[in-house]
Formats: C-alpha cells, sequence, structure tokens
C-alpha cells in the first residue's frame, strides 16, 4: 500500500520483518527512501520509527570526506555483467513519532529539513574533496534500479540504532581530551553546555579549548555561531598541519576542516538601529549619562539610521557644544564601522538552528570597534530561534564580555533553556558577573584543566589538541 504523505507519493518498494519489527521501505519521485520501523503492542501498532534517506551516485570513495561530518555513511557497490555503481547513503537523524498521521507528517517534514541540510553538506564536501557525486533523480532508470531493485542491499542499509523516544541531542557528546587519572577520554555531554565559560591559563590556551569545544559540537552535527574580534578561530575551515599529538590523545590520524560560512559585517550582518535602544548604544559607546547621551536618545526614535540620528542632533541643537560634541562622535563611529550600521539585520544566520549539520557560522568582528563588535553580539543571538528539542546550535563567543552592555547579557542569559548553547571565556570570572551561573566550568591549570558541571563532580583531564588549524 503507497503512503499519501508529504513530499510523496510515496511507493512502497520493500517489506519484512526487521530486527523483530515489521518494517517497509517507500520511494518517492525525488529518490528518497523512507525506512518505516513499526512498534507493535499485542498485535497493535503504537508507534513509529521514521528514517529518511538519500542515496548518490560517486565513482570515488566518499568516506575520507565523509570524516569532517563524522556522520554514518552507507556504501553499496554494486557490480554486474552489465556495469559497476558505487551509492553513498546518508540520512537524517531516526525520530520516534506516535502512530498517527500527524505524528508521521511531524516527523516527516522535520526529516526533511535536515536531508535538505544534509544534502547540501554532501555538495560541499563533494567540492571540497574533488569527489563527484549525482542524485538518484539525475540518473538513468537502469542505475536507479541497481540500487532500489535490491531489497536485500537496502535493508542493509538501514539504521539498526534503538527506538529513540527522546531528542537525540540529549545523548551527544562533546570529547575534550583524556582524563588525567587513567587513559579514557574525557566527554561532557553537550546539555552540560547551555552556558559554558572557560577561565584561568593564557588567553591562547582559553581559545585553544574553546576551538576544541566547537570542534566538539561540529562532530556531533551541531551547528555553531562563532564570533570572534581576533581571526582567532577562523581556522575551523582549515585542517591542523600539527598531528604528532594526535596519536596520544586517541584522536582521528586525519585532521578535519569543517564546512564554514564567513559573515562580514556591513556586507552580511549590520546593526539596524530599530533593534537596539539608545541606552544600548551610549552604554556601549561610554557615553551614558552625559548631554551626548541626552542629545543622542531625543533624536533616535524618529530616525532610521545612525546618519539620520546625526542630523537630528544638529538640527535640535543648532550650534551648542553639546550638539556639536555629539555630531562629531558620532561621525567617528560611523568612520570606525564602515557600513556596520546598517538595515542588513542578522537574516543571514537565522536559519543556523535548523542547519542539522556541523557547520560553522564564523562572525569576524575585528574590522570594527569593539563596542560595535558587542552590539553585533546582541544582535545576532537575538536572532537565533528558542527550540523545545534538545540543543540545536553552539555559539562560541570569543570577546571578552567584561564591560558589555547589560542588554547583551539579558539576551544570552534569556537563551539558557532555549536550545541554543553558548560558551565564552575571561581570564577571571567576575568578568562574567553579568551572565547567569554557568552549567559548565573549564578551568585551565597549567597544562591541564579541572571540568565542573552542574550537579557533578569535577573532573582533571588534559585538553586535546585541535583537528583544525590553530593560531600559535
Amino acid at each position: 500500500m503507497d503512503l499519501d504523505l508529504p513530499y510523496g507519493p510515496w511507493k512502497k518498494i520493500a517489506a519484512a520483518d526487521w530486527m523483530g519489527f515489521p518494517t517497509s521501505i517507500y520511494q518517492n519521485s525525488e529518490g528518497l527512501m523512507l525506512f518505516l520501523i513499526f512498534e507493535k503492542h499485542e498485535e497493535k501498532v503504537a508507534g513509529v520509527v521514521v528514517e529518511l534517506k538519500k542515496a548518490f551516485l560517486t565513482d570515488l570513495d566518499f568516506s575520507k570526506a565523509a570524516q569532517a561530518q563524522r556522520r554514518e555513511i552507507t556504501v553499496v557497490e554494486k557490480v554486474s555483467p552489465s556495469g559497476q555503481s558505487r551509492f553513498a547513503i546518508v540520512g537524517a537523524t531516526p525520530a520516534y513519532a506516535p502512530f498517527s498521521g500527524e505524528g508521521l507528517i511531524g516527523a516527516l517534514g522535520r526529516q526533511y529539513d535536515e536531508l535538505k541540510a544534509v544534502t547540501k553538506m554532501v555538495g560541499e564536501l563533494s567540492a571540497s574533496y574533488r569527489i563527484p557525486v549525482r542524485e538518484l533523480s539525475q540518473l538513468p532508470e537502469g542505475q536507479v534500479q541497481a540500487l532500489l531493485g535490491d531489497p536485500i542491499a537496502l535493508f542493509a542499509a538501514f539504521s539498526n540504532r534503538p527506538v529513540l523516544t527522546t531528542d537525540i541531542s540529549r545523548h551527544r557528546e562533546i570529547e575534550l581530551g583524556m582524563a588525567s587519572l587513567g587513559e579514557e577520554p574525557m566527554k561532557i555531554g553537550l546539555g552540560s553546555f547551555q552556558s559554558a565559560v572557560i577561565l584561568g591559563g593564557s588567553r591562547a590556551q582559553r581559545l585553544g579549548l574553546m576551538q576544541v569545544a566547537c570542534e566538539g559540537a561540529l562532530l556531533a552535527g551541531i551547528p555553531c555561531l562563532v564570533i570572534d574580534s581576533s581571526d582567532s578561530l577562523e581556522g575551523l575551515g582549515r585542517p591542523s598541519a600539527r598531528v604528532s599529538q594526535f596519536p596520544k590523545f586517541r584522536m582521528t590520524p586525519m585532521p578535519l576542516g569543517f564546512p564554514i560560512k564567513k559573515l562580514e559585517p556591513g556586507e552580511d550582518i549590520g546593526i539596524d538601529i530599530s533593534q537596539i535602544s539608545p541606552e544600548d548604544f551610549c552604554n556601549a559607546f561610554g557615553l551614558a549619562h552625559t548631554d551626548v547621551e541626552k542629545r543622542i536618545a531625543k533624536a533616535w526614535e524618529a530616525s532610521k539610521s545612525l546618519p539620520d540620528v546625526r542630523e537630528a542632533v544638529g538640527k535640535d541643537g543648532k550650534s551648542s557644544f553639546s550638539s556639536l560634541r555629539a555630531m562629531r562622535i558620532l561621525r567617528v563611529i560611523e568612520r570606525r564601522n564602515p557600513g556596520v550600521f546598517s538595515k542588513k539585520g542578522s537574516k543571514a544566520i537565522e536559519g543556523l538552528s535548523s542547519e542539522h549539520i556541523g557547520k560553522a557560522y564564523y562572525l569576524g568582528l575585528s574590522k570594527c570597534s569593539r563596542e560595535a563588535g558587542l552590539l553585533l553580539i546582541g544582535i545576532a543571538m537575538k536572532s537565533l530561534k528558542p527550540s523545545q528539542r534538545g540543543i540545536r546550535a553552539l555559539v562560541a563567543i570569543e570577546p571578552d564580555l567584561a564591560g558589555a552592555p547589560a542588554s547583551v547579557a539579558q539576551t544570552i542569559n534569556s537563551m539558557q533553556g532555549g536550545g541554543i548553547a553558548f560558551v565564552t571565556q575571561a581570564e577571571h570570572e567576575l568578568d562574567l558577573n553579568l551572565l547567569n551561573p554557568p552549567t559548565l566550568k573549564l578551568e585551565i591549570i597549567g597544562d591541564e584543566a579541572v571540568a565542573t558541571a552542574e550537579g557533578e563532580k569535577p573532573v582533571r583531564f588534559r585538553p586535546r589538541p585541535a583537528y583544525t588549524e590553530t593560531r600559535p
């Protein structure tokens, strides 16, 4: 029986008892494969595991490229008198749903969105590693049937993971190094990173551990927004050339680089003055409680841009000293941050938490002032959509937040429990006193670090080297 579900129609191409559960496989016109494994209680179907998969024809080995995502991939090679075909099969994260129309539609929609992101990732890896791939919808029928016409091969591609009744992100872990006692990898559950801080040590050590944390999230399939004012973390897109320490930490011997999208202030993201208050602006630029603040606040509401504010201040104050000073300060801020104060807003990163793959968005702030950078952090954080289905993204904040406007800290604090995790750094814990108590502290002491997760005993460990390029 075919299924009348979104993205269909879905044609049944195989059915069997698999791992003790009735299982069916369907195909749609795009060449997607839908695996349904049914959970039965006393002959009545209670729920279903939904897993959507997509196959690509590839002439070369795709497994090395897949290492950059740590994503499960199945390679099926078909050899026959008529020729040879190699298929790489990737899938969305399996999900458990109640056996109902609404439950199936909801699970299928989430799987489809995730598979779109995975398809984009495959395209990026294909280009980076120069491995040509083609989707089933681009192949002649004979090659398509080489895969879909073989039920045994299809069932071999099906995940044999257990039924999932909770969000998978709760079970993901980030590997930070090796435990100091014994030779076991030191892993921290992703949930502990709801608000993580890195303290102590040198600045280079703190940023190195932050880069390792970002890598761990990316390897777990969690997208990252990296906010960096010193170009210290831009190496996430390039494999490390220093691999001599990898064996000591049981790391994959091959260095990795991750898909990375670079965002430029003023081009991809900007400060729309309608999204911030004059108090935020003046606090950031050290103008609070001055005559200048009063002039700016009065002109702010009716203005659409920073030049509008400057012009309105001039008209209102005519030739008074405070208005001239305010106009001069606003002009300096504009020149120091060309294009940053614009209507661009933050649309470029709004979809970050729905990426479903280990991809980094890199927001470099080195070309704008520290004050504008702090405002951009607040703008960027406000654009991220909350989720109640586990952690969907990690934000790494390199700039020291000491002295940040209270509104920026409030925005970060409001993210806790909303599906957005974040990690920041400071030399002293007092520099982060605007933030809520962290759910995870990583304190660097000499060549080691101590991890203290909320409600857990402290664990001492040796931070691992990064898979990606780090600044010396």
